[in-house]
């Protein structure tokens, strides 16, 4: 039975691995919406071409940028260089990849099929991430002399797959907008609760919900005096 269970999940994760694969050729053969300058930006061949770069990316452990072109590409003594990696990297803009994650999302969503008494649970949260220091970038945070990220994400629990994600820079970080943001241009085609700690407490958002076909919430809330719920009346939880 454990011998079947692994040779099933392996399949899947083949599955998915093709889904990916595929959805990032597909980007590479229409490239247009995808790069900062399309006349310009991946025309000549390169070893770092669109897709493989976007591979290459996907596949980064953590590593120095040198270690992971090495082991990319199988130790090649004519792999790469880290600057040729960054001026390459620089060609691509940011909703290529939430293109592809959306993409993803879409051809692995029938495999989703986990839930409680009909309902998939879908938690929202966000978490800070620090990147290189840069106080040109809308990044960087003027007080804390450093550059960081929100990161807004609606989790799939029992599934244990990202729903969605929204990306924020730190001095603009506004955890219940994203939420909203993150609701309103879902689709849901299951039944689904959003599920939410205290901070996530707002008329606004409920709304929202309200309005969506499928959707429904538990946030928690204070017992007294919520502040979040007076935020409300003095506009400080706004509609999109």
């Amino acid at each position: 039975m454990k011998k079947d269970r692994k040779k099933y999940d392996n399949q899947i994760a083949i599955e998915l691995k093709e889904s990916l694969k595929e959805a990032v050729a597909e980007m590479a053969k229409k490239p247009s919406g995808f790069i900062v300058d399309p006349v310009r930006d991946f025309t000549r061949r390169r070893k770092l071409d669109m897709e493989t770069l976007i591979n290459l990316i996907l596949s980064m452990k953590g590593g120095s940028i040198s270690k992971e072109l090495y082991t990319y590409f199988g130790g090649d003594v004519e792999t790469a260089t880290s600057s040729a990696f960054v001026q390459q990297r620089a060609k691509i803009r940011a909703e290529a990849f939430d293109y592809l994650f959306r993409k993803f999302n879409d051809a692995s969503s029938h495999l989703d099929t986990n839930n409680y008494d009909g309902y998939r649970l879908l938690a929202v949260d966000a978490s800070d991430i620090n990147i290189a220091k840069n106080p040109e970038s809308d990044t960087y945070l003027v007080k804390s002399d450093y550059n960081q990220f929100q990161l807004n994400a609606v989790y799939d629990v029992l599934n244990k797959t990202y729903f969605d994600a929204l990306v924020q820079p730190a001095p603009k970080e506004h955890e219940i907008r994203a939420a909203i943001s993150m609701v309103v241009r879902s689709e849901f085609r299951d039944k689904a609760i959003l599920i939410a700690d205290r901070g996530y407490e707002c008329f606004g958002l409920y709304e929202h919900i309200h309005r969506t076909d499928n959707l429904d919430y538990l946030i928690r809330v204070k017992n007294k005096g919520s502040t979040r719920h007076a935020d409300v009346r003095l506009g400080h939880c706004c509609f999109i």
